[in-house]
């Protein structure tokens, strides 16, 4: 088989471990009477800061300060549950202060539940975010298994973050499907379990409403997900822009249980730098392919081999279902998969901090039927 080579990276869901060493360790602290399940280890490393900064993630690292955890240090892990194409994953970035989710304009970009991890230093917190699929009406087996995971990641939660489109409810005045099913289950949550965990109400989308009916779109999404009484508080943001969103994370920082933290300091999320890089060509795939396609894709990092000059050789697979989508990825002359790995490649040394080299391959494989690749991703086959 033969690679084709772009000046980039592709993106990958391990199907099977790696030999191939990695530049970072996870370290979990042990946090006593967590109700939180341990955070999920993927094989290989996670990214974390090395040293003083060089790349994007290290930068922002180094603005957060030498924090050390003081005694009276707190902890959360925050479950942002909402419909698909909200914001999630760009209100997690907002947070932590780098890119550790890939966006898109496109509905259910993000598959699997993606962990980042900020600090609110004036309050010696950290928070865990947990990044969801988003909530839709599944029509197949993955999509099923998509929102079981995103529904999983409220349990055990110390707080839940309930996201909504608040332009979209502008517009329209009612509730989508998803956000409806949303609004079902929080009304079956008994009283005790409120206490324990409060829900809060992100509106997104502030920066497209205008300002005279923000209140009115804030009380009617809050009157819709059952009022004060299920909803502890609601926050108005824009995670596009910025607007209420350190004041969010500062509120949840209040919220958070005392205790050690869960993480390394340094450390932004725990997702594996090979799932990184496959997650970032990924996010190319949305963004350049049209329509259904990018849906009918996945892929895998099946080589990682780093270099004696610093740089890394990544080898990923790009899984279509059908010969004439595979044509389509590939483009007149081999133009597309070029442009792709170009892309993404410079995003990935921006995050990596290091030279990036991509070699790719596209195969035709009905991957949605691996029950692997479902247990690489955390995803329930059986869903």
């Amino acid at each position: 088989m033969m690679f084709l080579q772009a000046s980039g990276l592709l993106l990958g869901f391990p199907y099977r471990q790696s030999k191939n060493k990695f530049l970072c360790i996870s370290r979990v602290v042990p946090v006593r009477g967590s109700r939180f399940l341990r955070p999920q280890r993927h094989p290989g490393g996670v990214l974390k800061v090395r040293g003083e900064g060089r790349s994007d993630l290290e930068a922002s690292e180094t603005r957060r300060g030498d924090l050390s955890v003081a005694p009276e240090s707190r902890c959360c892990f925050v479950s942002i549950l909402g419909p698909s194409n909200t914001g999630k994953s760009t209100l997690v970035n907002a947070m932590v202060g780098s890119k550790v989710a890939i966006v898109s304009p496109k509905v259910q970009t993000t598959r699997f539940q993606v962990r980042g991890i900020a600090i609110e230093e004036t309050l010696h917190a950290q928070i865990v975010f947990i990044d969801t699929p988003g909530v839709f009406l599944p029509k197949r087996k993955f999509d099923q298994a998509m929102v079981k995971s995103a529904w999983e990641a409220s349990r055990g939660a110390d707080i839940v973050l309930v996201m909504l489109d608040g332009n979209r409810y502008h517009h329209f005045r009612k509730l989508s499907h998803a956000e409806t099913s949303i609004a079902e289950r929080l009304s079956r949550i008994d009283k005790e379990e409120l206490a324990k965990t409060p829900i809060l109400l992100a509106v997104n989308k502030i920066d497209l409403i205008p300002r005279k009916d923000l209140d009115a779109v804030r009380d009617g999404l809050l009157h819709e997900m059952g009022g004060p009484e299920r909803i502890r508080e609601v926050h108005q943001i824009s995670a596009r822009t910025g607007e209420g969103v350190f004041e969010l994370r500062r509120r949840i920082a209040e919220l958070a249980p005392l205790g050690p933290w869960h993480y390394d300091r340094e450390q932004l999320t725990d997702i594996p730098e090979r799932l990184l890089a496959a997650e970032v060509v990924r996010e190319q795939l949305y963004l350049q392919l049209r329509q259904e396609l990018p849906y009918e894709c996945a892929v895998e990092t099946e080589r990682w081999e780093s270099k004696e000059d610093g740089s890394v050789v990544i080898g990923c697979v790009i899984y279509v279902k059908r010969q004439s989508q595979k044509a389509i990825v590939t483009g007149a002359g081999g133009v597309r998969i070029k442009s792709i790995g170009v892309k993404a490649r410079m995003e990935l040394e921006r995050l990596l901090g290091r030279r990036v080299h991509l070699l790719t391959l596209i195969k035709c494989r009905k991957w949605d039927e691996n029950p692997v690749l479902y247990r690489q991703m955390g995803l329930d086959f059986r869903a």
